[in-house]
């Protein structure tokens, strides 16, 4: 029997990104538990990731904070951390935070490409539909041309 405990880390990332974004929006534990009819420990504990959080609840955490609901899933530093950083622990958090940025981007970047692939050949198959849909037309007409003359 396997007596390990094993944490998920994505209730503690979650509730990490809504701290960091209360924070940076300058709201207080108690201005956010009070707006969700929360106690304060109760609401503590969302953003330590004790508690699991509703769907609506996160709908709810995101319009107080005034933030896009896909933003306590992933942040952007560079958007939610404006300090100038000093020290080698933060060189070393922002060339990491850099590297992420640049995967995040060639990402982006190949997904753009497929897409337009994508779209590509959705015209041409809509293009080749239409030519034959005309010819089908023009059959037609001319069939029913020949047909009353």
């Amino acid at each position: 029997m396997n007596t390990n405990l094993t944490i998920d880390p994505l209730p503690i990332n979650v509730g990490g990104n809504i701290e960091q974004i209360r924070n940076f929006k300058k709201k207080s534990i108690k201005e956010i538990a009070g707006a969700l009819k929360l106690s304060v420990s109760g609401y503590r504990n969302i953003e330590r990731g004790i508690t699991d959080i509703s769907i609506s609840k996160l709908f709810k955490i995101a319009f107080i904070l005034d933030v896009h609901f896909s933003q306590i899933f992933e942040i952007d530093y560079y958007t939610i951390e404006k300090k100038k950083n000093t020290g080698t622990e933060s060189v070393n958090k922002n060339k990491q935070l850099q590297e992420l940025h640049n995967l995040r981007l060639q990402q982006y970047r190949k997904e753009n490409t497929f897409l337009k692939k994508q779209i590509e050949v959705l015209e041409k198959i809509i293009s080749n539909s239409h030519s034959q849909y005309f010819d089908i037309i023009k059959t037609n007409t001319v069939f029913n041309r020949k047909k009353h003359e």
